[in-house]
């Protein structure tokens, strides 16, 4: 499989570019366009989530901290003492940090659902969601957070099929087929729950038309580019 430094350079460089599409198609402000850059590169590293102790597990951690800390920032001192909710937010990522995500991430197996497809759409439909809800995006700028996201993610799992094809001896590694899949075979229980969120949270996106033209800009604009 791809090395942490292949995921992340390939991941930010395909990243980058669609993001300067989308800013010279005025999809999206400069400001807009540099978080869609990082959005789409973090999505790359993500599926390394089932590894235990890497590189792309501890980023993806802080980030996620940092998130909520950000989240709970712009929340607490409203309800609370601004000491209190200083207390409560670094007692809060320290939970999440050293218990919650390390042991949501032991239930899984390395190269099992998370790197698959169908955690990709949960993951993009998720964070399009929470963009459009939480965060207060429009629709148009939700649905590009979350294209974003899912293609650094479906890089990881292209570069990762495309390193188990070895092509001096000419012949399949013994991963090769593992790395991208629809869902995994082997995990029935977690499959069948991560099916569940994924028609949760499609049932609660904003409307499907906007995807339809956010899809549709962007591909006029790749076009534009190309040519």
């Amino acid at each position: 499989m791809a090395n942490f430094r292949t995921h992340i350079t390939v991941a930010c460089a395909l990243s980058g570019a669609l993001a300067t599409t989308v800013l010279y198609a005025d999809m999206a402000t400069p400001g807009e366009a540099m978080a869609l850059w990082g959005i789409g590169t973090v999505g790359g590293l993500c599926p390394d989530l089932d590894s235990k102790n890497s590189m792309s597990q501890c980023i993806v951690f802080i980030l996620c901290c940092g998130l909520f800390c950000l989240s709970l920032g712009s929340q607490l001192p409203a309800v609370m003492p601004l000491p209190m909710a200083i207390v409560t937010i670094l007692g809060s990522m320290a939970l999440l940090y050293h218990q919650i995500l390390p042991r949501l991430c032991a239930f899984m197996n390395h190269r099992g659902n998370c790197h698959s497809l169908l955690t990709a759409v949960l993951a993009s439909l998720t964070i399009t969601n929470i963009a459009a809800y939480l965060l207060g995006r429009g629709i148009e700028s939700a649905y590009l957070i979350g294209l974003f996201f899912f293609g650094g993610f479906l890089s990881h799992l292209v570069l990762d099929e495309i390193y188990a094809i070895d092509l001096k001896h000419r012949k399949l590694k013994k991963s090769f087929g593992t790395a991208i899949k629809p869902f995994s075979m082997t995990a029935p229980f977690s499959t069948l729950m991560l099916g569940a969120l994924c028609w949760l949270q499609f049932w609660i996106t904003p409307s499907t038309s906007s995807l339809k033209m956010v899809l549709s800009k962007l591909t006029k604009a790749t076009l534009m580019t190309l040519g």
